[in-house]
């Protein structure tokens, strides 16, 4: 208990350490004056609709994935169970996950195993369409960052498809093995499927940041933020800070830094961070008392 207490100590102690070194290094002026002028109130608006449309897509894409894997759970039910677990994103995206592992396997009583392993299969379609997406858009691009990263890009996407291609064509020899033992029972066209929506659900974002960026005076072409958003996702989501915070914001800085203000790009970086939290917040105040309910009185 005291190392993990000290484990989530240290990373907040780190993403208020990298956000504050941000701040040090950016021209403060400029920084709250794009805080005070920006339009908080159409970024608010924009916000509340996009979080319930990430919620209505994540919660198709999971009912989707778990039923095939025989935890079928209904669409309804699936917002209440994902929406539930987004008190868990303030700490982490994969504690939440891991909650939500934990709540299919009390619902439908699939073995906690497999339940865990078609988590596994989800994150890794994530990536590759995160990938492909960032991969794709930066096509014919100049940009410095984006000649270095294509090739990286490239070899994962590709990589992780061929992971995919190896769980199906050597099924019954990895049948055992959960991972592949998933892949195996999904088929090609439900793993073309999962990359295809998941491609869907992350493009998505790419289109809020797109809506979103003008409300602090920033202009960007929908390709140059579909060749970096998804990048951006990929290092907000490494489990070293809770909820992102602050990799988000360096991401952002470096990527977004190079076509437009920098201290318009942090002001929006910290927004961004902080409402993707708050925002979801109270859905999942509001729903986890449900879920929990349901559950004790089902047991």
């Amino acid at each position: 208990m005291r190392r993990k207490s000290a484990a989530a100590l240290a990373s907040w102690l780190l993403a208020f350490g990298i956000l504050a070194f941000l701040v040090w290094r950016a021209d403060r002026d400029a920084l709250f004056s794009a805080l005070w002028s920006a339009d908080l109130g159409r970024y608010a608006l924009a916000t509340t609709g996009f979080v319930g449309i990430w919620l209505s897509i994540d919660a198709f894409v999971l009912s989707w994935l778990f039923g095939r894997l025989g935890a079928p759970t209904n669409w309804s039910e699936m917002v209440r169970f994902r929406g539930a677990t987004y008190l868990f994103i303030v700490v982490s995206f994969h504690l939440a996950n891991a909650a939500l592992v934990g709540l299919i396997h009390r619902k439908t009583g699939v073995p906690l195993a497999r339940v865990t392993a078609s988590m596994l299969v989800l994150y890794v379609g994530d990536l590759a369409a995160l990938c492909g997406i960032s991969f794709l858009a930066s096509l014919g691009a100049s940009s410095p960052i984006l000649s270095l990263i294509r090739p990286v890009l490239a070899a994962l996407a590709l990589g992780l498809l061929a992971l995919f291609a190896a769980g199906l064509a050597l099924r019954t020899r990895l049948q055992g093995r959960p991972f592949f033992g998933v892949v195996a029972d999904l088929g090609p066209l439900d793993v073309a499927s999962l990359v295809g929506m998941r491609a869907v659900f992350y493009g998505s974002f790419v289109v809020y940041v797109w809506v979103t960026l003008p409300s602090f005076d920033i202009v960007l072409p929908l390709q140059a933020i579909a060749s970096r958003m998804p990048v951006i996702m990929s290092i907000g989501a490494l489990p070293i800070t809770p909820g992102g915070l602050g990799t988000t914001q360096a991401a952002m800085l470096a990527f977004f830094g190079e076509l437009a203000d920098s201290g318009r790009v942090l002001a929006y970086a910290l927004v961004y961070g902080l409402s993707l939290i708050v925002f979801r917040l109270p859905i999942g105040a509001v729903l986890a008392p449900g879920v929990l309910g349901s559950l004790r009185a089902r047991a």
